[in-house]
């Protein structure tokens, strides 16, 4: 038997908001920020500009920022492993994150100002994840939970997971199973964890284009990692509402899907799904 349908996305939702790049001073003398003042700053930062008892240069992306490593491992659990690690060494090269939010970052821990937007949130979060500074990771999140960022949200939902940050999981989340479509354009999607996929396919609040999108993004989710998912099938499959798929679609997908006719489940649903066409003569 067929469920209630999903909510449809609407088409008339203006994204203008997505356009207005807005951008926000993280300031930690912000009364609403709890950070610890820390009266040395304005000296290291000045001896770093004029590159001063400057003991360590971190390079990323072949550009080079010099610093103080007792500066840095204060704020950066991440320096602060890697320079125990490596006492000797005057250049610390440090993969995977770009010059420009490199830069921003270590500004940060020498002037605690941090300049966020829409265009730069994400390469910040994962940047500053990356290093552990914990200070920049709150603020990004701050802003994500307080302007409706709607670009790449699945990806900020695993890091919300990763960070235990309770209420932008729950915002995340929650854009997510109303953007349904847009969420699973995101590579990251398929990397969700089957507990995460459930939540969203179970909500009634639920907001598709159509079933065959939950379809297909089902049948990717299991397909791209087939041997450790494949305990799953019956599970994910049973939260596909097959009634709701055109009788089109019935024939022309899902009747040659590989995941479906090697499956008792997938067949049943197949089956089920004709005749419920069948039943309401919505040939």
């Amino acid at each position: 038997m067929g469920r209630n349908k999903r909510k449809h996305k609407s088409h008339s939702n203006s994204k203008n908001d997505q356009n207005n790049v807005k951008t926000e001073m993280f300031d930690p003398t912000d009364r609403d920020i709890s950070v610890v003042a820390h009266p040395l700053h304005a000296h290291s930062n000045e001896f770093r500009k004029k590159n001063m008892l400057c003991d360590i240069k971190i390079r990323a992306d072949g550009k080079e920022f010099p610093g103080h490593r007792i500066m840095l491992a204060s704020f950066s659990k991440y320096f602060e492993k890697k320079f125990q690690e490596r006492p000797g060494e005057s250049v610390l090269d440090v993969p995977g994150i770009s010059a420009e939010i490199m830069e921003k970052l270590i500004d940060f821990i020498y002037e605690e100002f941090l300049l966020i937007n829409d265009e730069n949130v994400y390469q910040l979060l994962e940047g500053a994840a990356f290093l552990v500074i914990a200070e920049a990771v709150k603020y990004c999140f701050r802003y994500l939970t307080k302007h409706n960022v709607l670009n790449a949200c699945v990806p900020a939902y695993m890091m919300a997971i990763k960070y235990h940050h309770a209420k932008y999981c729950a915002a995340a989340q929650q854009y997510i199973i109303q953007n349904f479509d847009e969420a699973t354009k995101e590579p990251k999607f398929y990397e969700l964890d089957k507990e995460d996929i459930v939540v969203f396919l179970q909500s009634e609040d639920l907001v598709v284009s159509s079933e065959e999108v939950v379809y297909k993004a089902m049948v990717q989710w299991l397909k791209t990692d087939l041997p450790g998912r494949i305990r799953h099938l019956r599970e994910i499959l049973e939260l596909v509402r097959f009634p709701q798929l055109s009788m089109k679609f019935l024939r022309d997908h899902v009747k040659n899907e590989e995941i479906i006719i090697q499956s008792t489940i997938g067949q049943f649903l197949h089956h089920e799904a004709i005749d419920h066409h069948i039943k309401n003569d919505t040939l």
